[in-house]
C-alpha cells in the first residue's frame, strides 16, 4: 500500500509518501502534522515513511527521535541528490540539520519493529529556535 499526500502552506510545499513493506506492522500511531512540522508516535512500526519539503530559503531542520525498541534509520537529501544526513540505528536523540539553499529536500525514515517516535520541524521565522527535547 502507498499513499501520496500534497500539503501547501506559506512558503512550503510538502509531499508525503507512506509505504509499507510486506511484513509491515503499524500499531497505535499518532501523527503530528502542521505547516512546518511532521512526526509520528507509534507502538510498533516496520516500514518506510518519506516526506518531501520545499523551502524558500536556507533553514535549520530540527529532528528528534525516541527509540524504546527496534531500529530506525534516517536520511535527508536535497533535490540534487546531495546527502545532508544519513544515520543508521538511531538511538533517542535530538539534532539539527542546516538546509543550505532554497529547494526540495527529501526525508526518509525506515524502521524495523521500532517502538517510539520521530519528529521534524523547521520554523523559518524563529532565529532563537532550540532543539526539541527527548523525554
Amino acid at each position: 500500500m502507498a499513499v501520496v499526500i500534497a500539503l501547501f502552506g506559506s512558503g512550503c510545499i510538502r509531499l508525503k509518501f507512506w509505504s509499507n513493506v510486506k511484513d509491515s506492522n503499524i500499531q497505535e500511531t499518532k501523527d503530528t502534522n502542521s505547516e512546518n512540522q511532521f512526526g509520528k508516535t507509534h507502538d510498533l512500526f516496520t516500514g518506510t515513511y518519506r516526506e518531501m519539503i520545499t523551502v524558500d530559503r536556507p533553514v535549520d531542520l530540527y529532528g528528534m527521535v525516541e527509540t524504546f525498541h527496534g531500529e530506525i534509520r534516517i536520511g535527508i537529501t536535497d533535490g540534487n541528490g546531495n546527502t545532508y544526513l544519513k544515520r543508521e540505528k538511531v538511538p533517542s536523540t535530538s539534532f539539527v540539520v542546516h538546509l543550505d539553499h532554497a529547494g526540495n529536500y527529501f526525508i526518509l525514515v525506515d524502521a524495523k519493529k521500532h517502538m517510539g517516535q520521530f519528529q521534524f520541524d523547521w520554523n523559518e521565522d524563529d532565529p532563537d529556535r532550540t532543539l526539541p527535547s527527548v523525554s
